[in-house]
């Protein structure tokens, strides 16, 4: 009896042992593994749009510090960066290894054009794609612009700042 006893005891102790050691290793913090090694600087952005923003565009856009990494662009951001100016619907950036950098972007398509007050009391024409989103025309030429129809008469709602979106653009357009 007594051996089964300290046998069961030894049990019990190389368990709760195991469950404590696996505790620690899911609660204490992650470490960082790193598989490659560092990556190259890029040597190269391919940028490719389907409308009328260019390389330069895009260089005045975004700053990438020359001798940036490849693995240190944060693609992610990048993209919303991108999307962030209305003329862009889908921004799509990617990796190339070893040392490119492949960034296409879908721009919306201008259906009419809007003039539109600033806070100073400026107006100045703006686009509105098919989706009604409202945009700068700072990227089109001029010959562009002029050539599509005014919207006028509607009230314009904004959220944090920007434009909604105008309803039933897509349907104007049709």
């Amino acid at each position: 009896n007594l051996i089964r006893h300290v046998f069961l005891m030894t049990c019990f102790g190389v368990m709760a042992a195991l469950v404590l050691a696996v505790f620690y290793q899911y609660n204490r913090e992650p470490s960082l593994i790193e598989y490659g090694g560092p990556s190259r600087p890029i040597s190269r952005i391919y940028f490719k749009s389907d409308g009328g923003l260019s390389h330069e565009w895009f260089g005045k856009q975004v700053k990438l510090p020359r001798g940036t990494a490849l693995m240190d662009v944060n693609i992610e951001m990048l993209s919303d960066q991108l999307e962030a100016d209305g003329q862009i619907a889908y921004a799509r950036v990617r990796r190339a290894f070893p040392d490119t950098l492949l960034v296409h972007v879908k721009e919306r398509k201008p259906v009419l054009r809007i003039r539109l007050k600033s806070s100073r009391g400026n107006s100045k024409d703006h686009l509105v794609g098919n989706d009604g989103t409202i945009f700068d025309s700072g990227e089109y030429a001029s010959k562009t612009v002029s050539g599509l129809p005014y919207i006028s008469g509607i009230k314009l709602k904004r959220s944090d700042g920007d434009y909604v979106p105008i309803e039933g653009a897509d349907v104007l357009t049709e």
